[in-house]
């Protein structure tokens, strides 16, 4: 049986103005949450609403996901902490939930 795993999903808006500068930085969060060892990492941009990111990733333990949240809205992290300055609110405006998969496990 495999283990239970957790989906993430990770929302925010982006200054229009910074939308460039922010898109650079997501290069050095990418390659960060990969080595986070979270499972499907990916992020996108909303056609519909400009500048509305969602970032999507699962995890195997309700610990993972906690103590990845604390890091992901820490305003004093080196790369994670980066987004307080493109997000209009800063990192409380980061919005973070943890959904658990109840259906088929596929790895």
């Amino acid at each position: 049986m495999n283990p239970k795993k957790y989906v993430v999903f990770m929302e925010y808006r982006v200054s229009e103005e910074k939308r460039t500068e922010f898109l650079r930085a997501m290069e050095e969060i990418s390659s960060a949450m990969l080595n986070e060892q979270v499972n499907n990492y990916e992020w996108f941009e909303s056609v519909d609403q400009g500048a509305l990111f969602v970032e999507m990733f699962a995890v195997n333990t309700l610990e993972q996901y906690n103590a990845l949240k604390a890091k992901r809205t820490e305003t004093d992290d080196r790369v994670y902490g980066r987004l307080d300055k493109f997000v209009p609110g800063g990192m409380k405006k980061v919005h973070c939930w943890c959904f658990e998969k109840n259906g088929p496990y596929s790895d």
